[in-house]
């Protein structure tokens, strides 16, 4: 349904001409036929009332781990921006919120590290900690949610704000350095395009971080990332699901 020419979109980026390069796609394309468009896919509305859940899996591993998850918005939707900049202010670094929290006041982690992560129906917000010798998921959970609603409820400082707008400003710009691949001039051209019908769409796409406020990353943060819709994931080592947060259901893998 959705593999075909019809939902499909090409970038071209280097050293060629507009017209080059749109013949040389009408020569290698042009005869294809495209097939039916695709119908829209419209994400389905969230269950009401308490979503959460908490799942463990036993694996090959040497520490127990939490994953912490959340659906949020699709990716350039209504705070995707400030998501992406409160997971920065979470945990971007040695200076951000839950480094200093779990990591340098509790030791209660080895790692810990935040990302919304966005695609075309939805996005995906995550935090993800190891946890520290003989220190239990639970109580790194419970220093993960206060540091959460605490930003839900007094948003990040000015300096913070600005440190993860920085850091976005950064990574759009090393993304333009590079003209093909992941990640590059073309794959970001072509992102523009499919996401929003426009490839260019970069400097709407950087105001939102620059539009940002303490008050509206606060807002994102309470909206989307509740209790009481995440998704927990303990992976433990085999045989220690007494290390798993309580109440945990077990799943396997295939």
């Amino acid at each position: 349904t959705y593999y075909h020419p019809a939902n499909a979109s090409l970038a071209i980026a280097g050293d060629v001409s507009a017209g080059d390069a749109i013949r040389a796609a009408r020569a290698f394309f042009e005869e294809i036929p495209a097939g039916p468009a695709p119908p829209p896919v419209t994400p389905p509305a969230p269950a009401a009332g308490d979503r959460s859940r908490a799942l463990l899996l036993e694996d090959r591993v040497g520490s127990p781990r939490l994953y912490l998850g959340w659906v949020t918005p699709r990716l350039f939707g209504p705070r995707d921006a400030e998501l992406d900049l409160a997971a920065t202010v979470l945990a971007g670094g040695k200076s951000s919120r839950l480094y200093r929290a779990l990591l340098q006041d509790r030791r209660l982690v080895t790692d810990v590290a935040a990302h919304q992560y966005s695609l075309e129906i939805a996005g995906h917000f995550s935090v993800v900690a190891t946890a520290a010798p003989d220190c239990g998921l639970d109580a790194i959970e419970a220093v993960i949610r206060a540091e959460i609603d605490r930003l839900a409820a007094d948003g990040p400082t000015a300096a913070e704000l600005e440190r993860a707008r920085n850091l976005a400003e950064a990574d759009h710009a090393w993304q333009r350095q590079s003209v093909g691949g992941f990640g590059g001039r073309s794959d970001l051209l072509n992102t523009y395009n499919v996401y929003t019908g426009t490839p260019d769409y970069a400097s709407a796409d950087f105001d939102r971080y620059v539009e940002a406020t303490p008050e509206s990353v606060a807002a994102a943060v309470s909206a989307e990332l509740g209790a009481g819709s995440r998704v927990a994931l303990s992976v433990v080592p085999a045989g220690r699901a007494d290390a798993a947060l309580p109440g945990s259901t077990p799943v396997e893998t295939r």
